[in-house]
C-alpha cells in the first residue's frame, strides 16, 4: 500500500506500507534511539521480528526504512506473563473490552524524527485496515517513562481499577495506553439503499467493466433498489457521508439446484430443521431467533487515505443470478439461507467490507446461512474471509464456487486450556468422525491423568468455545525431533532457528474445528502458541499406507489454510564408517518414516493467504507434471483449492516396498520424495485416462465417463510404450520398412491384448507385472521375451533375474538400431557408438596409425561437422545401418585411404542435407531422448578397432586401412552426402578445445586408441586451418605413405583424389604424442613436454601447487598447410621426424578393447584416463602424467572424445552384436553385454515383431515371430514384456487432434507453453515448439523434465500471484527465442551383472546447427568390466558436464549428481591432483570428507556468493560463460578476507550437517 505523508517541517514523501522483512533489521537498528530503549526495554531486533505476530515497515521510494512497528498478541513478557495478561489487565484496569480476539500490543516503534507522528498514524491505520477483527492497539509501559509525541497523540491511558502497593519495591507501576479503531479507522456506516444513491453507486460500478456487462438495462440498479421487500434488500455503506460500497441480498434461492452441484450435507442441505435437535451444522439452533452479538451501530466515520488494496475484485454472479435467485416452492422443506446477489466496493474500502455482514444478517433474522457464488477465475476478495468454501460435486460443471457463512460464526471465540469437564463436549464434537476420534480421546485422558504420550512427551490440550459451547479442540506436544526436522526440511526459509529455543517448538497431534468456524483457525493457532509459550507448531502428514499413526485432523484444509508447506532438503550420503566421530549426530542420520511437513509460526498466524479457485487440471503424472504441481503446492502465500490430476493410475505407485524397479529412473521423484510432498493433500486425484477434450464447454472426458471441468488445462502426458503391432513384411523390404516406421507413427494395435503381454510404462504396470510373474511364471520353464530397445530393456532383464527368473529363459529381442537410438538414453556425453550417426571425417593430415580390419567399413566424409550426427527418427544422413554387418569407416582424417564401394558395401545414403535430420519431432517413437549425445557426429573410435597399432619412429606415416573385415569398397558413384566442399574448403583448425601449448611427438597414439581426429570433426575454424582443394575437376591427391596414397574422389564418377603434397597434408605439429601444448603459467607453474615417455620438463615457479590452465578457448595449434610437417615429417618417402627425447621410443600396443590407462604410481597403477577431447592426431591428453604408460584396459573406446561423438561400433567377434547402440559410453555397453553373455541370456539384434501365435488368436501368447536381417526368428513365449514403439498415447493424440489443437508430430506450443487455445497448456516430451521459432533441434525432450515443469509453474503463477508481474505479452515474431534450461539430464538403473548405472549429462540439441564445441577433457578411472568405472567430462571452461558411473556397489546418487556444473577447482583442484598423481580412484576421491561441503544442498548458494565476490575483483573480457569457476587469484587482500569470512560463515551456519569441518569459533 502506497501513500504520501508529511513531515513536521512540511516535507512530503511517498512511502510504501509493507510487512517487515528480516533484511530490514539493520536499518531498524539504526533508528533505535535511547528514548525508545527506555520505553520498550532491551531490544533485539531480529528476535523481535522473528516472534512478532505482525511487523509493519514504512519504506520510501529508494527502499530506505522510514519507520517500523512490531505488534504482539501479549504485552512485554518482562512486565506481564503472556498467557495471563487478560486476567491481569482485567484486574488492574478497566479493560473488559480487551480480549485476545480484538487486541494487539505495541512492542516497538521507531522512525525518522521528522516523520515520527505521520508514520505512526499511517502504521496504526494500516494495521486496523488489514485486521478486520482488531479493535484495540495497546501499549503497556512503566509510569516513569515519558512517551514520544507521536505516541502520546494517538494513545490514550486506560483507567486503573487498583493501585500498586508502594511498599512492594519490585512491583513496577504500569500504565496501559490504548488506541481505539474508531479514532483512525471507524466501522463503516451501513444503511438501506435508496434510489437517489444510484449515481453514486454507478460511479463505483463504472470502475469494473465486468460488472457493467451484467447490467443488461440502463437502470437495472435503480429497479433492483426499488424492488426491495421482505425477501429482497439492498444496502450501501458510507464513510464520512460518501458511499463506498453496495450489496444486494435475496432470500429467493434455488436450494435444489445448489444441492445438485455442491455437497451441502454438512450444512443441513441449507434447509430449515423440522425439529429442534442436535444439528451437526448448527451448534446453536436457537440462535437464528437472536440478534447477532456483534454491535451493529455505526458511529460517524472519516475517510482513511492509506487503504491496503489487498483482497480482490468483487465479482457479480452474472451466470448464476437466475440459479441462485429463482424461487422454487418445496412444500416439504423451507430454505434456511439467503444469497448475496451483487456486491462491489471501492478498492480502498474492500478490507472493511466485512462491516456489511452483521447488518445483512439483521435483515433476515429467521435465516441462519448466507451464501455467495463466485466465478472460479475471480480473484480473492476480503468479504470472503469469514465464509467457508463448499467443494463442488465431481459431476458439477458449474463455473462457480459456493461460499457459506453461518450467523453464529460472527460470535467471538474464546481459546483456553482444556479441563476434565470438557471431555463430554469434545466427545460430542467427535461423534461424527470416523478416523482418529478414539486416539484423540485417549490422548485427552492422558492429559487429564498427568501422563505423557508413548514418546514420553508431555501433552497439552486446548479448546475453543462460543458462549460455553464446544466448537474445537487441539492437542500438542513438545517437538523432540527438531534436529532431524531442521536437517531434513527447509524450515529456515520461514524461521531463524537460532532465535527459537528448543522448548518453543511443538508438534500438532490433533485438531478438530466445527465447519462453521473455519475462519477462526488462525486465531485458534495463535492463541495456542501464546498459551503454550511456543513459537512454532509443526504438523506431519504421513502417507495413508505408511503404517504410521496419523493424527486426527478435521479438517486438513483448515490447517493448510494457515500453515506453510516446508520443502524437504536434499540429503548428503555420508560415509559414516570413514567419518567415525566426525559424522553428524545419529538423530540426523537415522532414517525416519517420510512425511510431509507443515509449519505454523507466530508471524504466520496473521498473514492470510491468497485463495486461488481457478480449476487447474493436469493430465499426466510425468516428471514434468509432478514438478509443476510441486511448485504450486509449495507456494507459501497462495492456496490452490482446485488442483486436479488425471492419470491412468493416479499418483506414481510406491515401488520401494515391492522392488518392482523394471524401468530406468530419472532420479526426479523417488517413493520417499513423493511421501515428503504435500501433493496428496492439495491435489484431487482422478485415476483414469483422458479420452476427449471439449474446448467449448471447457471440460475433459475421462475413460470412466466422468467430465472434469477446467479453467486451465495442462497436458504433460509424456511418451509411452505402445502395444506392438505385428507386421507381415517381406524380408527384402525390411530396410525400407524400418526407415518408414521411424518417420511416422507405428501402426496401432487394435486386436486383443494377450493376458501375458505386459507393456511397462509406470510403477503400477511394473507392480502388476511383478505380481503376475511371481504368481504364474517364476517357477515355470517357459520363456520370457523382453522386446524393445534402450536402457529400460536392460533394467527389465536385471529385474527379471533378481525376482528369480532363470537367465536361460530370458530372451532379449532388440529392435533395429535406429529405433533404439530414437528411444534411447538421454544425450550422451561419451563415444556414442551409433551406426545411424554418420562418421563425419573431414580433412586431416595422415598419421602413423595402422588402422586394421576392425574399423567399421564405411563412413561418409561429409562437409558439416555437427549436423548429421544427431540421431532422430529419420535415418540420419550419412550413415547406413543394415543388418548387423560392421560398417566401413572412412578414416580420411587420420589415414586417407581408398574407399572402394563395391556390392558388399552398404546402400548409398543421401547426405546432402547439412541441416538436422528431418524428424526433429515426428509422430514416431519417443523423441524425448534424441540421442544426440552431446557429441558431434564424427567418431570413428570403436571398441575393437585396431588390433594392431604399431606407431613407432621407424614406420612411415602410413595409414593402412586394411580390409580384413568388410572389404573396402570402390566409391564409384558417391552419394551427394559425400560433399566436402562446404567445410573442407574453408580454412579450419583440426583441433577444437585442446589447451594450446603442448608439444607432443606423434609416436604413440596415447589415449585415443585410434583415429581421434578421424573420429572427431575438428574443424572449428581456428588459427591455422588446413587448406584443402576439393574441387570436382582435379581434387588434390593425398600422398601420405610410401605405399599407395589414398584416392578420394568426390566427383560424380570417380573417387576424389586428395593430394597430400603441398597443401593437402597440412602441417601438423604431432610431436610429443600429438598432445597439445599446455600453457601452465598461471595454474600449473611448469611446462610439461610429454615427448615419448621421457619425464616431462617441469619448470617450477613460485605458484606451486601447480594449477592447470586449460581455459584457452582457441583450438590448439595445428598447422596443416605446409609440405613438410614440422617436428613430424609426414611425407611419401620418409618416416616422420619425431622429436623423441628418449632414444628408444615407447611401443604403444593399441589392441582391441583396451582403453588408455595412466599409471599414477609405480606400485598400483590405477586406470585413470585423463584426455583432451578435441586433441589433434591421436588425441594425446593434455593431462597425461610424466612417465605415464598408455595401457589398454577397458573401456574400449576412444579416450579423447570430442563433445558429441556418435560412432558405429561393432564387435569383431560377433557382427550381430552391435556395440554402442544402447549406451552413450561404449565401455558400459561392453560390460553389460559381457554380463548378459556370462549369464547365458539369449540376445537377438535387429528384430521386428511379425506374428503372434502364428496369426491365430493371440490370447494367451504362446509363440512370436520376428523378422531379422537374415532368417525369421521364431520363439516360444510364456510372457512377453514390451518396451517398444514409444510415442504419444493414442487416446491422448485423439483427444488433442479431435479438439483441433495443433499437432505436428507432437503437440505444438510456444515458448510460454501455450497451445493455440489460451486455456490449454503443454509441456514435456509430448510437445514441440512451433516451426515459427525455427528451432526444430530443441524441444522439451532435450531438457530436464523437472526443470521444465518448474518453469511451466512459474509462467502460470503470473496469472494468480499478486506479487509477480503480469503475464508477458506475446513476443514479436522477429524476437522469438525458445527457452534453454541448464539442469542436467539424468538416467540410472540396475543393469545385468548387478551393476548400478548413473549417467548425468548436459542438455544438447537434437540436430545442432553449426560447429559443435567438444569436451576439453575426459577423466576416467576403473573399468566397466571390473564394476568400478567412473568417467567425467569437462568442457572447455573446465566445468563438469558429464558424469558416468558403473559400479557393483550402490552409488551415492545424490552426491554424484552434485558434481555436474562444478568447476574442477571447486572439486579439490581436480586437474592439479591428477597431474600430481594423487588420484587413483574417483569413487574414493569423492567420498573424502572435504567433498561433503560440496554435496550440501546449500553449497550452490555459497557458490553464488563467491562468484559475486570474485566478479567484482576479477576483470573478465566479454561475458562470463555459465558455470565458469570463481577466479582462483584474488589480488585484493580485502576480497581474500571476505572469501574466507564467507566460507567460515557457510561452515558455521551448516555445522549440524558438516561437523567434520573445524569452524573458526572452535579455534
Amino acid at each position: 500500500m502506497k501513500c504520501t505523508m508529511t513531515s513536521s517541517s512540511g516535507c512530503e514523501e511517498r512511502v510504501t506500507v509493507r510487512r517487515t522483512e528480516c533484511a530490514d533489521a539493520e536499518a531498524i537498528e539504526r533508528l533505535i534511539t535511547p528514548e525508545a530503549r527506555q520505553l520498550f526495554g532491551p531490544i533485539n531486533v531480529l528476535q523481535l521480528l522473528e516472534k512478532a505476530n505482525l511487523a509493519v515497515t514504512l519504506a520510501n521510494e529508494d527502499g530506505d526504512v522510514v519507520a517500523h512497528a512490531s505488534f504482539f498478541d501479549h504485552p512485554t513478557a518482562a512486565l506481564v506473563d503472556p498467557p495471563h495478561w487478560e486476567s491481569y489487565l482485567h484486574k488492574h484496569f478497566k479493560a473488559d473490552a480487551l480480549t485476545p480476539w480484538n487486541t494487539l500490543f505495541l512492542h516497538l516503534f521507531v522512525s525518522q524524527t521528522c516523520f515520527s507522528t505521520a508514520s505512526f498514524q499511517h502504521i496504526i491505520s494500516a494495521v486496523f485496515n488489514t485486521t478486520a477483527e482488531l479493535d484495540y492497539v495497546c501499549l503497556l509501559s512503566a509510569t516513569s517513562v515519558c512517551l514520544e509525541a507521536a505516541l502520546d497523540k494517538l494513545l490514550e491511558p486506560l483507567q486503573r481499577l487498583t493501585e500498586e502497593e508502594e511498599e512492594e519495591e519490585e512491583a513496577a507501576v504500569l500504565n496501559l495506553l490504548v488506541c481505539h479503531r474508531q479514532r483512525l479507522c471507524p466501522r463503516l456506516y451501513v444503511r438501506p439503499a435508496r434510489v437517489e444513491d444510484h449515481d453514486d453507486v454507478m460511479h463505483i460500478v463504472a470502475q469494473e467493466t465486468k460488472i457493467l456487462s451484467v447490467m443488461r438495462r440502463p437502470y437495472f440498479l435503480s429497479e433492483l433498489i426499488e424492488a426491495q421487500d421482505e425477501r429482497n434488500h439492498a444496502a450501501v455503506c458510507e464513510c464520512d457521508g460518501v458511499i463506498t460500497g453496495f450489496i444486494s441480498v435475496t432470500a429467493e434461492v434455488d436450494v435444489w439446484r445448489l444441492q445438485e452441484h455442491f455437497n451441502l450435507t454438512h450444512y443441513g442441505g441449507l434447509w430449515k430443521a423440522k425439529q429442534v435437535d442436535s444439528d451437526d451444522t448448527d451448534p446453536h439452533p436457537d440462535s437464528a431467533k437472536e440478534p447477532p452479538q456483534e454491535p451493529s451501530q455505526e458511529p460517524p466515520q472519516e475517510p482513511l487515505e492509506e487503504q491496503d488494496p489487498g483482497g480482490g475484485e468483487e465479482e457479480p454472479q452474472e451466470g448464476e443470478e437466475e440459479v441462485l435467485s429463482a424461487t422454487f416452492e418445496e412444500p416439504s422443506a423451507v430454505p434456511n439461507t439467503f444469497c448475496i446477489q451483487f456486491f462491489f466496493s471501492e478498492k480502498n474500502y474492500e478490507i472493511r467490507s466485512l462491516d456489511l455482514i452483521p447488518y445483512i444478517f439483521q435483515l433476515f433474522p429467521y435465516l441462519d446461512f448466507c451464501i455467495i457464488t463466485v466465478p472460479t477465475l475471480s480473484p480473492d476478495f476480503p468479504l470472503l474471509q469469514n465464509f467457508q468454501r463448499v467443494p463442488p460435486r465431481p459431476s458439477s460443471l458449474l463455473p462457480s464456487d459456493l461460499y457459506v457463512l453461518h450467523r453464529d460464526s460472527l460470535r467471538s471465540v474464546k481459546v483456553r486450556l482444556a479441563t476434565e469437564s470438557d471431555r463430554n463436549g469434545v466427545a460430542d464434537l467427535m461423534a461424527d468422525m470416523r478416523l482418529g476420534g478414539d486416539a484423540l480421546l485417549q490422548d485427552l485422558d492422558l492429559i487429564f491423568n498427568n501422563q505423557s504420550d508413548g514418546a514420553e512427551r508431555p501433552l497439552q490440550a486446548f479448546v475453543a468455545d462460543v458462549d460455553g459451547a464446544m466448537v474445537g479442540t487441539l492437542i500438542i506436544s513438545d517437538e523432540k525431533d527438531m534436529e532431524y526436522i531442521r536437517a531434513r526440511y527447509n524450515i529456515e526459509n520461514f524461521i531463524y532457528f537460532s532465535h527459537h529455543g528448543s522448548h518453543e517448538h511443538a508438534q500438532l497431534h490433533h485438531f478438530v474445528l466445527h465447519r462453521c468456524f473455519q475462519h477462526v483457525s488462525r486465531h485458534f493457532f495463535k492463541e495456542t502458541l501464546r498459551l503454550a509459550r511456543k513459537s512454532s507448531l509443526y504438523h506431519r502428514v504421513y502417507p495413508l499406507d505408511s503404517g504410521q499413526e496419523n493424527c486426527c485432523v478435521h479438517h486438513l484444509d483448515y490447517v493448510l489454510d494457515c500453515a506453510v508447506p516446508v520443502r524437504p532438503r536434499r540429503q548428503i550420503i555420508y560415509p559414516l564408517m570413514e567419518l567415525g566421530a566426525n559424522a553428524p549426530a545419529r538423530s540426523i542420520t537415522d532414517e525416519q518414516a517420510p512425511f510431509a511437513l507443515n509449519l505454523i509460526s507466530r508471524k504466520l498466524t496473521m498473514e492470510p493467504k491468497v485463495t486461488v479457485n481457478a480449476r487447474i487440471v493436469l493430465v499426466g503424472a510425468s516428471d514434468t507434471g509432478l514438478s509443476f504441481l510441486e511448485v504450486l503446492c509449495f507456494c507459501p502465500h497462495l492456496r490452490f483449492n482446485n488442483l486436479t490430476l488425471i492419470s491412468t493410475h493416479g499418483f506414481p505407485a510406491d515401488c520401494s516396498l515391492t522392488g518392482a524397479n523394471f524401468l530406468s529412473t530419472s532420479h526426479a521423484y523417488s517413493s520417499r520424495d513423493m511421501a515428503q510432498l504435500p501433493l496428496r493433500s492439495c491435489v484431487a486425484e482422478v485415476a483414469a485416462k483422458m479420452v476427449a477434450i471439449q474446448r467449448k464447454s471447457k471440460h475433459v472426458v475421462v475413460s470412466s465417463g466422468a467430465k472434469i471441468p477446467y479453467d486451465y488445462l495442462v497436458l504433460c502426458t509424456g511418451l509411452q510404450y505402445q502395444v506392438p503391432c505385428p507386421k507381415e513384411m517381406n524380408q527384402d523390404q525390411l530396410d525400407a520398412n524400418d526407415q518408414k516406421e521411424v518417420a511416422s507413427f507405428p501402426p496401432r494395435y487394435t486386436g486383443t491384448v494377450p493376458s501375458n503381454l505386459f507393456t511397462l510404462n509406470d510403477p503400477h504396470d511394473c507392480n502388476t507385472a511383478r505380481s503376475w510373474l511371481l504368481k504364474n511364471f517364476v517357477r515355470s520353464k517357459d520363456n520370457v521375451i523382453v522386446y524393445g530397445n534402450g536402457l529400460d530393456v536392460f533394467t527389465t532383464v536385471e529385474m527379471l533375474l533378481r525376482i528369480g527368473v532363470r537367465s536361460s529363459c530370458i530372451y532379449l529381442v532388440l529392435t533395429p538400431p535406429q529405433r533404439a537410438l530414437a528411444n534411447d538414453l538421454s544425450p550422451a556425453s561419451d563415444v556414442t557408438n551409433d551406426p545411424t550417426a554418420e562418421d563425419d571425417v573431414t580433412q586431416e593430415p595422415p598419421r602413423e596409425i595402422d588402422v586394421t580390419n576392425e574399423l567399421p567399413s564405411e563412413s561418409d566424409v561429409t562437409n558439416e561437422p555437427p549436423p548429421e550426427c544427431y540421431v532422430t527418427n529419420d535415418l540420419p544422413p550419412g550413415c547406413d545401418v543394415t543388418h548387423d554387418l560392421p560398417h566401413e569407416v572412412d578414416n580420411i582424417k587420420a589415414s586417407p585411404s581408398e574407399i572402394d564401394n563395391t556390392d558388399d558395401s552398404l546402400p548409398e545414403i543421401d547426405d546432402t542435407n547439412d541441416s538436422p535430420c528431418e524428424s526433429d519431432i515426428t509422430n514416431d517413437p519417443p523423441l524425448e531422448h534424441d540421442v544426440t549425445n552431446n557429441s558431434p557426429p564424427e567418431s570413428d573410435v570403436t571398441n575393437d578397432q585396431v588390433p594392431e597399432s604399431d606407431v613407432t619412429n621407424d614406420l612411415p606415416p602410413e595409414s593402412d586401412v586394411t580390409n580384413d573385415s568388410p572389404p573396402a569398397s570402390d566409391v564409384t558413384d558417391p552419394p551427394p552426402e559425400i560433399d566436402i566442399t562446404n567445410d573442407l574448403t574453408s580454412e579450419s583448425d583440426i583441433i577444437n578445445d585442446a589447451p594450446p601449448d603442448i608439444d607432443d611427438i606423434n609416436d604413440l597414439p596415447r589415449e585415443s586408441d585410434i583415429t581421434i581426429d578421424s573420429s572427431h570433426e575438428n574443424d572449428t575454424t581456428s588459427d591455422a586451418p588446413p587448406e584443402i582443394d576439393v574441387t570436382n575437376d582435379a581434387p588434390p591427391e593425398s600422398d601420405v605413405t610410401s605405399d599407395v596414397p589414398p584416392e578420394i574422389d568426390d566427383t560424380n564418377d570417380s573417387p576424389r583424389e586428395v593430394d597430400d603434397t603441398n597443401n593437402s597434408p597440412p602441417e601438423v605439429d604431432i610431436t610429443n604424442d600429438l598432445a597439445t601444448e599446455i600453457d601452465i603459467t598461471d595454474d600449473l607453474p611448469h611446462e610439461v613436454d610429454d615427448t615419448n615417455d621421457s619425464p616431462s620438463e617441469v619448470d617450477d615457479t613460485d605458484d606451486w601447487p601447480p594449477e592447470i590452465d586449460d581455459t584457452n578457448d582457441s583450438p590448439c595449434e595445428v598447422d596443416v598447410t605446409n609440405d613438410s610437417p614440422r617436428e613430424s615429417e609426414v611425407t611419401n618417402e620418409s618416416p616422420p621426424e619425431s622429436d623423441i627425447i628418449n632414444e628408444s621410443p615407447p611401443q604403444s600396443d593399441v589392441t582391441n578393447n583396451s582403453p588408455p590407462e595412466i599409471y599414477s604410481s609405480n606400485d598400483s597403477p590405477p586406470q585413470i584416463d585423463v584426455t583432451n577431447d578435441p586433441v589433434p592426431e591421436n588425441g594425446t591428453s593434455t593431462d597425461l602424467l610424466p612417465n605415464s604408460t598408455v595401457t589398454n584396459e577397458p573401456p574400449s573406446e576412444t579416450s579423447v572424445l570430442n563433445d558429441p561423438l556418435p560412432e558405429s561400433l561393432f564387435s569383431d567377434e560377433s557382427p550381430t552384436e552391435p556395440s554402442g547402440l544402447y549406451f552413450s559410453d561404449v565401455g558400459v555397453e561392453s560390460a553389460v553385454m559381457a554380463a548378459m553373455k556370462k549369464s547365458q541370456l539369449n540376445v537377438y539384434h535387429d528384430c521386428l515383431l511379425m506374428q503372434m501365435n502364428n496369426g491365430a488368436h493371440p490370447d494367451p501368447l504362446t509363440s512370436v515371430s520376428f523378422s531379422t536381417s537374415s532368417e525369421p526368428l521364431h520363439l516360444p513365449c510364456g510372457v512377453f514384456i514390451n518396451l517398444s514403439s514409444r510415442g504419444v498415447d493414442y487416446d491422448a493424440f485423439r483427444s488433442i487432434n479431435s479438439s483441433f489443437l495443433v499437432f505436428d508430430g507432437r503437440l505444438v506450443i510456444d515458448s510460454a507453453f501455450r497451445t493455440n487455445d489460451a486455456a490449454i497448456w503443454g509441456a514435456g516430451p509430448l510437445t514441440k515448439f512451433s516451426r515459427a521459432y525455427y528451432s526444430d533441434e530443441w524441444s522439451h525432450a532435450n531438457f530436464n523434465s523437472k526443470e521444465v515443469g518448474q518453469d511451466l509453474a512459474a509462467v502460470l503463477l503470473t496469472h494468480f500471484d499478486p506479487t509477480l508481474e503480469a503475464p508477458r505479452e506475446t513476443v514479436a515474431a522477429g524476437n522469438r527465442l525458445v527457452p534453454i534450461y541448464k539442469q542436467p539430464k539424468i538416467q540410472g538403473g540396475n543393469l545385468p551383472g548387478r551393476l548400478n548405472y548413473l549417467h548425468v549429462t548436459k542438455p544438447v540439441a537434437s540436430s545442432p546447427r553449426g560447429p559443435s564445441v567438444g569436451h576439453a577433457r575426459r577423466i576416467a578411472t576403473g573399468s566397466p568390466e571390473n564394476g568400478d568405472y567412473f568417467c567425467l567430462h569437462l568442457d572447455r571452461n573446465q566445468v563438469v558436464e558429464t558424469v558416468t558411473c558403473l559400479s557393483f556397489k550402490p552409488l551415492p546418487v545424490h552426491n554424484l549428481m552434485c558434481l555436474y556444473a562444478k568447476h574442477q577447482q571447486l572439486l579439490g583442484q581436480l586437474l592439479v591432483r591428477l597431474h600430481l598423481q594423487q588420484i587413483h580412484d574417483l569413487y574414493s576421491f569423492f567420498s573424502q570428507s572435504w567433498c561433503l561441503a560440496i554435496f550440501h544442498d546449500r553449497f550452490s548458494d555459497f557458490e553464488e556468493e563467491i562468484l559475486q565476490l570474485t566478479s567484482n575483483d576479477a576483470t573478465v573480457d566479454g561475458e562470463e560463460p555459465w558455470g565458469s569457476a570463481p577466479q582462483d587469484v584474488i589480488k585484493d587482500p580485502a576480497s581474500r578476507a571476505a572469501l574466507r569470512s564467507n566460507a567460515a560463515k557457510y561452515l558455521s551456519f551448516n555445522r549440524n550437517l558438516l561437523p567434520m569441518f573445524t569452524c573458526p569459533d572452535d579455534l
